[in-house]
């Protein structure tokens, strides 16, 4: 599976900076995010696309006040009205990251945001947990014929395959090889105790048949846990992104910090290096130039002798 210039489970994690509300609609601080994970070493920025219309909510259909969590008190339309990114700020965002040399993307919440995207060239699309039952939409964006990443917070078995199933049903356009599974703990933020990689649906096997791809989308505040995942052979990590959790924000509960993101990719990287299978330990005992451990393995003691020949 590629996205864009980047084959999926060739020995790299595809790492995506989710800039979700972060942006606190100021275009600047947009660009900062894009900035900070650019020099963060993500592989992609990714947007979401909408309105409060076209969540479906008007301002004399305002919806229930949110009861819990850092919504608290917030009707839908209130908080979509405040947190949607400007659609006329794709064109500039979409040019800044080519600029910065990552790829930008988007999560569109309904097929007129579909349309409004294609024009960007997008290299896949994203449907968010929340939409992973809106089949309808999942279809039109298979019928775009690009690479689609879903993430299945709340969803159970039967509806993740639905979900891959519907996106099947396009085959003129779209194969499951265009497919890939996000872990995903639909709360926020998600402690570490909560991402039960344990329980994780795609760890046992059922999935295979519909997608070979699969990745964990992190609402912790923990850099840890997704690389945790990387381990465990995840091939895609999203995690939201902000310039300062001092900036009131509704996602920065469970958002990195630069620094951190950087800390993170860089963490990542070090494990896929670390796990990775170029060469077998047997084969490696004895490659003075590629054994890490040949100038040290002279200062070991055997049994009932001194130390090596340049010891003590």
């Amino acid at each position: 599976m590629k996205i864009g210039n980047f084959e999926l489970g060739q020995g790299r994690c595809f790492i995506i900076a989710e800039m979700s509300c972060n942006h606190n609609q100021d275009i600047n601080l947009a660009y900062e995010i894009i900035d900070a994970a650019a020099e963060a070493g993500a592989d992609a920025i990714k947007f979401q696309t909408y309105t409060p219309k076209t969540m479906g909510y008007t301002q004399g259909q305002q919806g229930l006040a949110i009861e819990g969590g850092p919504w608290k008190g917030w009707t839908p339309y209130a908080l979509y009205q405040a947190a949607h990114m400007p659609w006329w700020w794709h064109d500039p965002l979409f040019k800044h990251a080519a600029e910065r040399g990552i790829m930008a993307f988007s999560t569109p919440y309904d097929t007129t945001a579909v349309d409004f995207l294609e024009q960007f060239d997008p290299p896949c699309y994203k449907i968010a947990s929340f939409e992973l039952t809106d089949l309808e939409l999942i279809r039109y964006v298979a019928s775009k014929g690009r690479p689609m990443i879903l993430s299945t917070g709340m969803a159970s078995e039967g509806e993740v395959v639905a979900a891959l199933e519907a996106a099947g049903e396009t085959r003129t356009s779209f194969d499951d090889s265009k497919a890939a599974v996000l872990h995903c703990v639909s709360k926020y933020p998600t402690s570490p105790s909560e991402a039960d990689f344990n329980g994780m649906y795609l760890k046992t096997g059922w999935i295979c048949g519909y997608s070979k791809h699969w990745g964990f989308s992190d609402h912790t505040l923990s850099i840890g846990v997704p690389v945790a995942a990387r381990v465990k052979g995840a091939c895609i990590i999203e995690k939201h992104l902000t310039v300062s959790r001092d900036i009131r924000t509704f996602d920065r509960e469970f958002s990195l910090e630069p620094a951190e993101f950087g800390i993170m990719v860089q963490a990542i990287r070090d494990a896929e290096i670390a796990n990775r299978d170029e060469r077998s330990w047997r084969k490696a005992v004895g490659e003075e130039l590629d054994d890490p451990e040949a100038f040290s393995r002279q200062f070991r003691r055997a049994s009932g002798k001194g130390r090596g020949t340049y010891g003590p």
